[in-house]
């Protein structure tokens, strides 16, 4: 699979089956996260890597009802900001474009995700925030539900086209 269809297929997968990701997978995916930019190269993220059912069903039981990937993933990924390594405010960019690196990344090993959003949602932060007793510079940005796919031919293999009224060239 070459980058452009690594892309053009990925897609958010919401129903996994039990078999753990492959731990040379995983490394290959932290490796791009890793090499993510960042405002000023400052890299502030950090990530918490969860395999214990348990705590996935906690994490889902904070975040509620649109957590429901968290049901049946056999690993979540939140990703973390250092507020103490960031560029000002840019943390939740550098933290989305990180985020976005595991997402492409997965799909090139046939893993599927699910970004589950938590930054802005202050009372969630708060709350896994306490979890996971994080210290006050570090802030929740992400969660990233990861597995592969119960159904992969229908999770992947849907055509994208280009929304011609979105595409504006020169002028508004």
């Amino acid at each position: 699979m070459n980058a452009i269809e690594t892309i053009l297929t990925r897609r958010s997968v919401r129903s996994f089956t039990n078999e753990p990701i492959k731990e040379e997978h995983l490394n290959a995916v932290l490796d791009c996260a890793f090499s993510s930019p960042s405002a000023c190269n400052k890299k502030p993220w950090e990530i918490l890597i969860i395999k214990d059912k348990k705590t996935i069903s906690d994490v889902r039981n904070i975040m509620g009802l649109a957590a429901r990937p968290l049901e049946t993933a056999p690993l979540l990924i939140i990703v973390l900001a250092d507020l103490n390594s960031s560029l000002g405010d840019f943390w939740h960019v550098d933290c989305a474009l990180f985020a976005e690196n595991i997402l492409l990344s997965a799909r090139f090993f046939d893993i599927g995700t699910c970004y589950l959003g938590c930054y802005p949602k202050k009372d969630k932060m708060a709350e896994l925030k306490k979890y996971f007793n994080l210290p006050s510079s570090i802030e929740p940005h992400t969660l990233i539900a990861l597995g592969y796919s119960k159904d992969p031919k229908n999770d992947f293999y849907k055509k994208t086209e280009i929304i011609k009224d979105k595409v504006h060239n020169e002028k508004y």
